[in-house]
């Protein structure tokens, strides 16, 4: 009977400690949730708000109502004339030599 008694105490005491990694998992979990949480209300947040609004709108090269304008001149490039460019003459490739020398390079080098 004592052994019987022992034998369930243990078994209740190892699921005990089983079930307390769990909760400890579990919460450690949970505060990574909620502070996934939290961040992602702080950008719902800034993405409600006018400054958000307003930095898009600027993105997109929007402009407000008073705002100046500063739109920067091109300056052309000039176009190089095409008049007469000049064309290198290739040098003239020398003559193979016959093919039974080289044969004879081949076999005799």
């Amino acid at each position: 009977m004592i052994g019987s008694i022992t034998v369930t105490l243990v078994n209740q005491i190892i699921i005990a400690r089983a079930l307390e990694r769990e909760l400890a998992t579990a919460q450690v979990e949970m505060q990574a949730l909620q502070a996934t949480m939290q961040a992602l209300t702080a950008q719902l947040e800034y993405e409600q708000s006018d400054a958000a609004t307003e930095a898009w709108a600027r993105n997109l090269g929007l402009v407000r109502e008073g705002d100046i304008v500063i739109v920067p001149e091109r300056v052309p490039t000039p176009v190089p004339s095409l008049t007469s460019p000049v064309v290198p003459t290739p040098a003239p490739l020398p003559s193979p030599a016959p093919n039974w020398q080289r044969w004879w390079q081949a076999f005799f080098p």
